[in-house]
């Protein structure tokens, strides 16, 4: 039986997002997306200069990013950007369909195919979310058709015996060929992406199997988060379209609850292990303690946009509540907390220390850092952010049954089949009061849906017009009635100050505010109350302040060192 998804995305520009993650969307929009050297990140597929290099990757993943911004708000000037440099990257076509920045003689290796991945991920989501355009669907077929001919079956190289990470970041373009497989309908690309399933997407062991075989993250292939979570994110994608893998969602599900419970730190974020913390590595048991592989329990905003990918592959697959409580304490801590104050960068790292020893680090331009070439100032994590700030308002609000689906309660306004709902209240960073206000011409029978958070509960939490409506914590409520303009719905949050205690050593926490983690900031506590930039202030015993996590650090300056967990 096929996997089916619960929700639908809303049309282009239904959702406007207008609280924090909404301002921070615009600033990365107008200072960063519309200031890209886009014919700069072309220039290599044109060359052709890579042999070890992922200069490949750029280009696809700011264009899938600036494509979701685009398709939120409809910004002219975006669309036609976007526009200009995909035909640009057409123009590198071979005539053997091939678009790569690796030398024919080298293909394929090293990033090569990861690369190439990449492309058709902005080439797919361009024909998904901007214009269904047959030349860029033809690209894609011609694409796929030549990367068939070198790592397809029968071909000279399997997907796990090229590249990197023993096959995990050639396989995780399982994903991107499902989507060009609903571009053409071709059987072909169907069958390779049931190929690429079938090698278990790494030379250390088949990764699916691994997971029903009990294995954790950290177990399965080389451990690398990235690059793996992409190939499970994949798998979802598969069973869309095919049964031939009847335990998928068993497999997909314990993979869920294994990185939820022993990788994703109390931020939201995942990754340790190595210098720039992009590996499963027990992290979620490992941040309140000292280890000498994860110092600063550092997480890669890489891993945070993937996993806000998956958990967003989850709750299609399961409607399951629960699973976009993830995706909150992501997007409010993680994600929010990786972004600099203009929009322009994002940090590699996102520290979560257990004492006042790490402090935020624009990311740095990777190619400069590593092999003496600069690039733009582009680096994986600068790159992957946008992306992860055009979910949010793809996730905020769904639909079912053509009727709302409320995921997120922000500052916002949803225009959906003629009714207009403004929710206000400043959640979740100002209040703990939420009101959605209907627009609507004429009474209307229908069911509007509403997440209650698991840490939520209580008669009140939803009212209708004043009425309370009963709920259950980490379910959706649903309410069907007749709706009426003037409609009212409230919720009521619980915004009070707790400590959420970690695993392994039970008298460490974090401090949480909703779903707001709070932090020690260097600089707030040295000038004694100087809460003017910070989006939550709280003063704490012996004259200290506590601040949100995302607001802490902002100015990736060394004033700012963090203190997250707590003893």
């Amino acid at each position: 039986m096929l996997c089916q998804n619960h929700f639908q995305i809303l049309p282009p520009a239904a959702v406007s997002l207008q609280g924090e993650l909404g301002k921070a969307a615009h600033l990365c929009r107008e200072n960063f997306l519309k200031r890209v050297n886009w014919r700069g990140l072309v220039q290599p597929f044109r060359d052709r200069p890579e042999t070890t290099t992922w200069r490949s990757e750029f280009w696809g993943k700011m264009i899938r990013g600036a494509i979701l911004m685009a398709y939120a708000t409809q910004d002219q000037e975006l669309k036609e950007t976007i526009r200009d440099s995909v035909y640009d990257i057409l123009s590198t076509q071979d005539a053997n369909g091939c678009i790569s920045t690796v030398a024919p003689e080298k293909q394929p290796g090293s990033w090569d195919m990861w690369g190439r991945k990449y492309v058709l991920m902005g080439l797919t989501r361009y024909c998904q979310y901007l214009d269904r355009d047959p030349k860029v669907i033809q690209a894609c077929a011609r694409m796929t058709d030549h990367i068939i001919s070198q790592i397809g079956p029968g071909a000279p190289a399997s997907p796990v015996a090229v590249g990197c990470h023993n096959g995990l970041a050639t396989c995780s373009m399982l994903g991107a060929i499902v989507r060009v497989y609903r571009l053409t309908q071709d059987p072909r690309h169907l069958e390779f992406a049931k190929f690429i399933a079938r090698t278990g997407c790494s030379t250390d062991g088949d990764i699916f199997q691994g997971v029903l075989e009990g294995k954790t993250p950290a177990e399965l292939g080389n451990g690398k988060a990235y690059e793996m979570t992409s190939c499970f994110q994949g798998l979802g994608e598969l069973c869309l379209e095919t049964d031939d893998f009847p335990q998928t969602l068993q497999v997909l599900t314990q993979y869920y609850h294994g990185v939820r419970d022993r990788e994703i730190l109390c931020t939201g974020v995942g990754g340790g292990k190595d210098t720039w913390g992009e590996f499963w590595y027990d992290m979620a048991l490992r941040q309140n303690i000292k280890d000498p592989k994860a110092t600063g329990a550092m997480g890669e905003t890489c891993i945070t946009v993937t996993w806000l990918h998956y958990l967003e592959r989850m709750l299609q697959l399961t409607g399951d509540a629960r699973v976009f409580d993830q995706c909150e304490l992501a997007f409010y801590n993680a994600l929010l907390g990786a972004m600099t104050i203009d929009g322009t960068n994002f940090t590699h790292r996102n520290p979560t220390p257990l004492a006042g020893g790490a402090y935020k680090i624009a990311a740095p331009d990777q190619m400069l850092l590593g092999f003496n070439r600069p690039f733009h100032g582009m680096d994986c994590c600068r790159a992957q952010g946008p992306e992860g700030l055009a979910l949010a308002p793809m996730l905020a609000v769904m639909a079912q049954d053509g009727a709302p689906v409320f995921n997120l309660y922000e500052d916002m306004e949803v225009r959906l089949q003629g009714v207009t709902y403004t929710v206000t209240g400043g959640w979740p960073f100002a209040g703990d009061r939420v009101k959605i206000a209907l627009s609507i011409d004429a009474p209307r029978k229908m069911t509007l849906r509403f997440r209650v958070p698991e840490r939520d509960s209580g008669t009140d939490f939803l009212q209708v017009n004043g009425q309370a409506v009963p709920t259950r914590p980490g379910e959706y409520a649903a309410v069907e009635r007749e709706w009426k303009n003037a409609d009212q719905v409230e919720l009521h949050f619980d915004q009070a100050l707790r400590k959420r205690f970690l695993p392994t050593t039970p008298n460490t926490f974090c401090y949480m505010k909703g779903p707001v983690v709070l932090a020690e900031d260097g600089r707030l506590n040295s000038y004694h109350g100087d809460t003017g930039s910070y989006r939550i202030a709280i003063p704490m015993e012996e004259g200290k302040y506590l601040c949100d996590y995302a607001s802490a650090g902002a100015e990736f300056l060394e004033v700012h060192r963090l203190q997250v967990v707590f003893p």
